[in-house]
């Protein structure tokens, strides 16, 4: 958080490409619960969008689902909806956090229209927290430093990286290990490869077919419906 208090204190703001499923709400808490606790500066909260619609489905199932918190909801953290913004200008004047998708800043969604702005503001920075392709512009852009000259559209110029990027990792997803024993657990008898890395399925692949000889294990294909 001192990274962001920093920014912050000098008149800068925080864009944070997330999720609209599962990432924001968690990005949400953890903020709220940071600035209760007086560790992070005090500072409006943008979200909006699908997401809005996204957390009142949580909020509504919070009693049915594993929650450390039941009573909490993500509809009362205060938010200001990022729809409502007509004029950029107003994270200059007024700093806040903007959590917005989507997470990798696919062209036309609204995290990608915030990138001309804040690439050209000297105090405000750009948070990754979650997997990006490499074709994607948020794949660009947080491989890029303060002072590069980049293209992360090929509908967009060249253009000069004035604010901070920094990356950091709030994984969604198992450990290849986990998900092994997570097979074992349930004591499966067929298991479907979705997707991912194909090195890293093949690894998977071949860790359960040599563990667990009695499972029928596929490779989902794009057009391909599966018999099981």
């Amino acid at each position: 958080m001192k990274k962001s208090n920093s920014i912050l204190h000098k008149g800068g703001s925080v864009l944070i490409p997330v999720f609209a499923l599962g990432k924001t709400r968690e990005l949400i808490s953890l903020l709220h619960h940071q600035i209760k606790k007086r560790k992070l500066t005090e500072v409006p909260i943008y979200s909006g969008g699908v997401s809005t619609d996204i957390s009142r489905i949580y909020d509504r199932n919070r009693y049915l689902t594993r929650r450390k918190d039941k009573e909490f909801e993500i509809g009362n953290v205060p938010k200001i909806n990022l729809l409502d913004v007509d004029d950029y200008n107003v994270f200059k004047k007024n700093p806040g956090i903007v959590l917005d998708s989507s997470g990798m800043m696919i062209e036309r969604t609204t995290s990608f229209l915030f990138l001309d702005f804040w690439l050209s503001q000297k105090n405000f920075t750009i948070y990754g927290v979650g997997y990006m392709e490499h074709i994607t512009p948020g794949f660009k852009v947080m491989n890029s430093k303060c002072g590069e000259i980049i293209q992360y559209s090929e509908f967009k110029p060249e253009q000069k990286v004035n604010c901070e990027i920094e990356r950091f990792y709030f994984p969604s997803h198992a450990k290849r290990e986990d998900l092994e024993k997570n097979v074992e657990l349930t004591n499966s008898k067929h298991v479907i490869l979705v997707h991912g890395d194909p090195n890293e399925k093949d690894w998977v692949r071949v860790s359960i077919i040599g563990k667990l000889n009695h499972i029928k294990l596929f490779s989902a294909q794009t057009g391909y419906l599966l018999n099981l």
